[in-house]
């Protein structure tokens, strides 16, 4: 009887699954993307304020690259000596005021060449107070020319990254050479670049639109404060070494301008999340409850399957797949009425068989005896031959009598086969031999009954048929785990057509004598499996050769 103790229908069943295999999945792996967006955003907006500062940094090596070229050429040049010693011996002669024009011309074309797109201010500082611009001469105090001269900072430094005379980090970037004659200070170079030219050519981008900072050998050098109200929650230093100068370009930016898109982005993620989840609940509902109707007609009909009536109707407003679950279940009806009536008439011929297996029975005793009476009046009579038949037929009939087991050694099928040939040399003549070719190893191999002697009586019968001479090779060889025969003659053969006819039962009719191809094939089939069983290979003229494929046993019965 059938038991309906459950009751969880299958729409629920199926919502509760589908939540567990897909939402539940799809969440889980949500969080997960979420968590590796997070880094990978993050991670990909610090490099990206990295970049920035890259950016910025070279543009800085090439400003330092630039005020080093400068320098190098006036502080080198030694027509720019010469002119500041002319001024410095009498700077108000016509020599002085030659000399002040071409540092005038030398400062401008340089600045303008090395670093015009950073409007420099160039000028050199000569020991009797002379300021020599761009555009400009000025003079100096001498006591404020004597205190600068004499800075410490002066005396072993080539340049000096700051202004000597003064403790406070300025946005300006500026720079003191030394031109020098016989080891002594004769003059200096300022190249001061101003914190507008400076700076806006540095932030070009926004992340660097807050603290930007020059350091020289660790110190700043100068700085600039782009909101000097801003406090920053959580700075965050992005610093670049320029290893030609010994300079660090360092920026300072909140952690939140850098990740200000991250928020967005992952609050955008999450509400897409959000609405598919949304979507896929729905999904789920819908299919479930369609899923389940079909089901129910489904089990509906296998309970009427399961009282008798095969009367069945497929389910059609369904998917395909529950569809032609539906069909195979009206086709399995069907099958089963199929075979319940082969079923029925395979009984009523087996049983048929039987009753004429027992009309056919002979006494086994009585023909030994009779066999062995026969064979001694032979011997008697002085007839050797004709008892020498007589035994090799009563061995035959004992052996076929033998109903014990079903398997047989090679070598008492080998004996078996002997004889039997020997009775068909007494019929069909002594011009065909029979040659055996058989290893020692493979005597003791168990084999099915009367599997070989088919072949042998076909050989005789047909195979020589209207032939005198001609001979038998039955050869077996061990192939990896299969045990393979093959039964050769030099006789008529036949066409591969007929051969193939044999194979399926088409070519022997039901008065045939001996097993039978097809029987011996059936046989092997239903032992062993379909990968064993019977090769037939023949040509007219060319003889044929009969190949048997069995398992090995390794000598177990």
């Amino acid at each position: 009887m059938r038991r309906r103790d459950s009751k969880l229908t299958i729409s629920n069943a199926l919502i509760f699954y589908l939540f567990m295999g897909i939402v539940l999945p799809v969440c889980l792996f949500g969080m997960c993307f979420t968590l590796v967006m997070n880094h990978t955003l993050r991670k990909n907006a610090h490099e990206a304020a990295e970049q920035a500062v890259e950016t910025s940094a070279v543009q800085v090596d090439n400003l330092i690259s630039g005020i080093s070229y400068t320098a190098s050429y006036i502080i080198g040049s030694s027509d720019v000596l010469e002119k500041v010693q002319t001024i410095e011996a009498d700077p108000t002669s016509a020599d002085a005021m030659w000399a002040r024009e071409y540092l005038i011309k030398c400062v401008r074309s340089l600045g303008n060449i090395a670093l015009y797109a950073y409007n420099p201010d160039v000028s050199i500082i000569t020991t009797n107070g002379i300021v020599v611009g761009v555009d400009y001469i000025h003079y100096l105090d001498q006591e404020d020319v004597d205190e600068l001269f004499a800075l410490p900072v002066f005396d072993d430094s080539f340049s000096v990254w700051h202004e000597p005379q003064s403790d406070a980090v300025t946005a300006d970037l500026v720079s003191y050479w030394t031109i020098r004659t016989r080891g002594e200070i004769a003059a200096l170079l300022r190249i001061s670049i101003p914190e507008h030219a400076l700076w806006d050519n540095l932030a070009n981008h926004a992340l660097l639109q807050h603290h930007l900072e020059l350091r020289y050998q660790g110190n700043t050098i100068c700085v600039k404060e782009f909101d000097n109200s801003a406090e920053y929650a959580d700075p965050m230093d992005y610093s670049t070494f320029l290893r030609n100068w010994n300079m660090t370009f360092v920026a300072t930016m909140p952690t939140a301008i850098v990740e200000s898109d991250l928020v967005r982005q992952v609050l955008l993620f999450l509400l897409f999340f959000l609405l598919l989840l949304a979507l896929l609940f729905i999904i789920i509902i819908r299919v479930a409850r369609r899923i389940s109707h079909p089901i129910e007609q489904i089990d509906s009909q296998m309970c009427r399957l399961q009282k008798g009536d095969t009367s069945l109707s497929p389910v059609l407003d369904s998917y395909q797949e529950i569809h032609s679950l539906s069909e195979n279940l009206n086709e399995l009806a069907l099958r089963i009425d199929g075979l319940v009536e082969k079923a029925a008439q395979e009984a009523k011929q087996k049983e048929q068989i039987y009753y004429e297996t027992l009309m056919a029975q002979i006494n086994p005793h009585f023909l030994y005896n009779t066999l062995n009476g026969i064979k001694w009046m032979a011997v008697i009579n002085g007839n050797s031959a004709v008892a020498d038949m007589l035994i090799k037929l009563g061995n035959n009939l004992r052996y076929s009598f033998d109903h014990k087991s079903t398997y047989i050694t090679v070598e008492k099928e080998l004996a078996f086969l002997k004889d039997y040939f020997a009775l068909l040399q007494m019929r069909f003549g002594s011009g065909i031999i029979f040659l055996t070719d058989i290893p020692q190893e493979l005597l003791y191999e168990p084999i099915p009954r009367f599997c070989i002697q088919p072949f042998i009586e076909n050989a005789m019968s047909h195979g020589f048929e209207g032939m005198s001479e001609g001979e038998i090779i039955l050869s077996a060889a061990q192939e990896n785990d299969t045990l393979v025969f093959r039964v050769q003659d030099n006789g008529a053969g036949m066409e591969p057509e007929k051969a193939q006819a044999l194979l399926q039962g088409q070519g022997e009719s039901a008065t045939s004598t001996g097993l039978g191809v097809w029987n011996v094939q059936q046989r092997i089939q239903l032992l062993y499996g379909p990968r064993f069983g019977l090769e037939i290979q023949s040509r007219p003229g060319q003889g044929c050769t009969v190949t048997i494929r069995l398992p090995m046993q390794n000598g177990l019965m």
